[in-house]
């Protein structure tokens, strides 16, 4: 569903009201209200958390824990967890999760966990460069992580995709991937992670897309090979990061621009397809 022109002037007038009335970037404020209501009219938030500064949560249950990876549940699997939700540049370790196996563990943490700390470390640095394959994985880990048990049965293919290694090998099943940036004048007050899911059908927008902020950044990208999504969809389409924490407040002031950068695959493995 596209936004009306009426709901986009309204979006972008209050988006302006908000930025302090500045002048010459009535354009600016167009786009990022279209974006906003783009998100808002097609996707539902499933998911919405604090990442850091509050006393430690679990997701799942600890009693009787079954690993959303490996699919492996006690004794076949030891689970010393929980354990955090997210790599230690996004927030504190206060959220946690209980369906993650120490093997699982393990592997993400020297793997896709360490490539997604890497980039988040370097867009805190204002160094814009494209994130690796391995970083966009750790990001779906995240939201795989996240995702409430009633959508697990749509991400069954976006399991096996994180957890192969050989990132090469399987990176033309998911095609050009892509993640927006956002970047605020001002940090935000927490770091904050948020899953939307598609609300429409008939959408060509992908089912499933991760928000993540931390300090004066947020970004955003779709969960690829989510059963639910047609093949024309996978992770290709650019959605714009949600422009507010969990609490639904927005920041003051609105992000001061948005960029586009996108996962390289090896064109050699494209060839081989």
């Amino acid at each position: 569903m596209s936004p009306s022109i009426e709901q986009v002037r309204v979006a972008a007038y209050h988006r302006w009201e908000r930025r302090g009335y500045p002048h010459g970037q009535d354009r600016r404020d167009w786009l990022a209200a279209e974006q906003d209501l783009r998100l808002s009219l097609n996707y539902d938030v499933v998911a919405r958390h604090r990442l850091d500064g509050t006393a430690p949560r679990v997701l799942g249950d600890p009693a009787r824990p079954r690993c959303r990876f490996c699919e492996q549940a006690a004794p076949r699997a030891d689970f010393c967890g929980p354990w955090p939700a997210v790599p230690g540049a996004l927030g504190d370790g206060s959220l946690r999760v209980a369906e993650q196996c120490d093997d699982c563990r393990s592997a993400f943490a020297d793997g896709i966990d360490a490539d997604l700390d890497n980039y988040v470390q370097a867009l805190l640095n204002n160094d814009d460069a494209p994130p690796s394959i391995g970083a966009y994985k750790g990001l779906v880990r995240v939201a795989l992580a996240l995702a409430p048990a009633g959508e697990l049965d749509a991400i069954v293919d976006v399991v096996e995709w994180v957890a192969n290694p050989d990132h090469e090998l399987d990176g033309a099943a998911v095609g050009d991937l892509s993640v927006l940036v956002g970047r605020w004048s001002e940090p935000w007050p927490f770091a904050w992670a948020i899953l939307s899911r598609r609300s429409a059908d008939d959408s060509t927008l992908p089912y499933m897309l991760i928000s993540v902020g931390v300090g004066r950044i947020a970004f955003s990208a779709s969960v690829p090979l989510c059963t639910l999504d047609d093949d024309d969809r996978g992770g290709r389409p650019t959605v714009a990061p949600r422009t507010f924490p969990p609490s639904g407040d927005r920041p003051r002031p609105d992000p001061e621009w948005l960029s586009t950068v996108t996962v390289a695959v090896a064109a050699e493995v494209a060839s081989r397809c």
